[in-house]
């Protein structure tokens, strides 16, 4: 338990010098970095490109290109509703919350 302070107790030592490992191991990975795709994840993607139905994957590419496009949109409309609004009247409290809450859960 050396380099651990003296006010923690020994058990959050061993947790925390546990995740300070990992974060170490995890960090020198070569697939650490963004978009990388470790060896089972690339034999799956060919699996499903030679295996797959292309009207089908080409209909998934089309539908999830339309909602990325719509959910800017909807963004951008957020965005200059909030910019232009110069008082609350006509929104309760609540369903502000309710909806950023709402928001939070959508969100990856």
């Amino acid at each position: 338990m050396q380099g651990c302070l003296q006010f923690l107790q020994p058990s959050t030592c061993a947790l925390v010098s546990a995740i300070c490992c990992l974060m170490r191991t995890h960090a020198e990975s070569p697939q650490t970095k963004m978009g990388a795709m470790v060896e089972g994840d690339q034999d799956e993607f060919k699996r499903v490109l030679t295996e797959g139905n292309p009207l089908l994957l080409g209909l998934t590419f089309v539908v999830s290109l339309l909602h990325s496009v719509f959910d800017m949109l909807a963004f951008k409309n957020d965005i200059g509703f909030w910019k232009n609004k110069k008082s609350m009247e006509g929104l309760s409290i609540k369903s502000i919350f309710i909806n950023a809450f709402c928001q939070v859960l959508r969100r990856p």
